[in-house]
């Protein structure tokens, strides 16, 4: 649902000249799927590499370009094309991504840029924080806090290091423990994924509400309406770099400073903040 509402959001801003814009060069790279598209907007977004196999061929399939490559294709074909797998899904999200970059403005939303999205958030003692997918920047500095009680819902305990198991919880947990935390931080990847609206399901709604990851660097209204209070994302700042460096192998933090900004949208005190 959130695919499909940001998806008829961008065909309402861009109107007829959506059919215009193609996709000028894409990687699939081995962390993030990166895309440049013909009016230069770039998008990235997370490679779900535990389920390419059996994927990467339905792609060109998909988007109808079994004889060529999805260079010259229109975005609104991409965004239009059916069914989904795992790899279609993600191509649809990461030009979302560069199409929403376009309309990101302070005018429309309240934007910190180049900020970690903990800076925004006031932690307090006795916090009881759920984090769904391990950012290892989060855990290192969660981890030390007086009274904090961390848990990383993870479907991978390798996900974690050595000293972090101590706060890892199975994926199929989610739902016990979820219901109790007071800040509950969740991957952008389950919006790709389709397990963003299950975990959402069992998130209190007083919670503090964050979606982060450059998989979730689409225009924020579809997860403000479900009461999500900040979303942190990336804007592409060179596209031509960051396809060169995705097809490389590049990681996020590789990315920061070179070619893509972090950027935070926090939903403004006056929208709706009951969860649907």
């Amino acid at each position: 649902m959130i695919i499909k509402e940001t998806t008829d959001l961008l065909e309402s801003l861009y109107g007829d000249t959506l059919e215009r814009i193609t996709i000028e060069k894409i990687v699939v790279g081995v962390y993030f799927t990166g895309v440049k598209l013909s009016n230069g907007c770039g998008g990235i977004s997370y490679t779900p590499v535990a389920d390419l196999h059996g994927s990467c061929c339905s792609i060109l399939n998909t988007m109808g370009r079994k004889r060529g490559a999805l260079k010259g294709t229109s975005v609104n074909d991409v965004l239009q094309s059916s069914p989904a797998t795992p790899l279609t899904t993600v191509v649809k999200i990461v030009v979302m991504n560069a199409l929403s970059a376009f309309f990101m403005s302070q005018k429309k939303y309240t934007i910190v840029y180049d900020s970690d999205i903990l800076d925004l958030v006031p932690i307090q003692r006795n916090e009881r924080i759920g984090m769904v997918g391990a950012f290892e920047p989060f855990i290192r500095r969660l981890k030390d806090l007086p009274g904090i009680d961390l848990s990383v819902i993870e479907r991978k305990s390798s996900s974690l290091g050595e000293d972090e198991m101590k706060f890892y919880v199975p994926a199929e947990l989610a739902q016990d423990v979820l219901p109790r935390c007071t800040t509950v931080i969740i991957t952008g990847a389950s919006i790709a994924n389709g397990t963003f609206e299950g975990l959402l399901a069992h998130v209190d709604s007083a919670a503090r509400l964050i979606v982060t990851g450059p998989t979730s660097s689409f225009l924020p209204d579809a997860l403000f309406r479900r009461g999500v209070d900040i979303v942190g994302g990336v804007i592409v700042s060179d596209s031509d770099r960051a396809i060169d460096m995705l097809s490389e192998g590049a990681a996020a933090y590789q990315l920061f400073g070179v070619c893509i900004r972090k950027i935070n949208i926090l939903r403004n005190s006056q929208e709706a903040s009951r969860r649907v």
